[in-house]
């Protein structure tokens, strides 16, 4: 045959004219499978097909395990291989493809020094994006060299977090980073009076101006709460003679002391 598909042949007797029929399916062996790579967004439907119609052919996709000819793949969010066996009684053959699924990292510090910049760095399969961001009221970032470099140094002119967000330009992916930048610390002491008699005590306590910090502590007496009660009486504090004594407050984070 010259075609492949169906061929009905008849024979018919000389003498006593009967016929009988039969009918047979000519089949090639089936054709190569040509299935494209794909780099695709999150959520992409993809079809392939593996085509060798109407041959008689089985068909076998790997991963999905369907046994049809075409294959529909809905709403993809990780990269895969595929493979598809097509077979038929003349022969076998194969295809195969990669499918990409564009995909988009942000890393960066956590806690930075007010006076230091943040390093942040966007990493993504596709041609580039930008940054956004949000902060505490009336602050403002200043990214280096711009908002549409993958690496910036970004510097801020208030305390607080902040909250970056690089989108590429392809797919619209998403991806944030928090930084919190912290100030250098500072405390204020206060006293409830700075003259006692040994028979009284004297309140001290103080403040600061930020919530970030690795140590807190009064001196000489190692104590670590906000306020403390010096007696009269107290051994480090009480003299024969009237005397001054001097209690200092000293807070500590990575920007520094006071």
């Amino acid at each position: 045959i010259t075609e492949f598909g169906d061929y009905e042949f008849i024979f018919e007797a000389v003498y006593c004219g009967q016929l009988d029929t039969i009918v047979v399916d000519f089949n090639p062996t089936p054709a190569a499978v040509d299935l494209l790579d794909q780099a695709i967004c999150p959520g992409t439907d993809l079809v392939f097909d593996a085509g060798n119609e109407d041959i008689g052919a089985n068909y076998t996709w790997s991963q999905s395990g369907a046994t049809t000819q075409v294959l529909e793949l809905d709403s993809i969010t990780d990269s895969v291989g595929i493979q598809v066996t097509v077979t038929n009684d003349c022969g076998t053959t194969s295809g195969a493809a990669t499918i990409d699924v564009h995909n988009l990292t942000v890393i960066g510090q956590v806690e930075v020094c007010l006076a230091d910049d943040a390093d942040l760095t966007a990493v993504y399969s596709t041609s580039g994006g930008s940054w956004s961001y949000t902060g505490p009221s009336g602050g403002t970032a200043t990214f280096s060299p711009n908002m549409s470099s993958a690496t910036p140094s970004v510097s801020v002119d208030q305390i607080g977090t902040y909250e970056f967000v690089f989108t590429d330009d392809q797919c619209g992916m998403m991806k944030s980073w928090d930084v919190t930048f912290v100030p250098a610390p500072t405390v204020v002491i206060t006293a409830d009076t700075n003259r006692i008699c040994v028979e009284q005590d004297i309140v001290l306590s103080y403040s600061i101006n930020t919530s970030i910090y690795d140590d807190l502590s009064w001196s000489p007496f190692g104590l670590t709460q906000d306020t403390i009660i010096i007696a009269g009486t107290d051994s480090m504090a009480f003299n024969l003679t009237d005397t001054m004594f001097h209690v200092t407050a000293s807070i500590s984070n990575f920007c520094g002391t006071d």
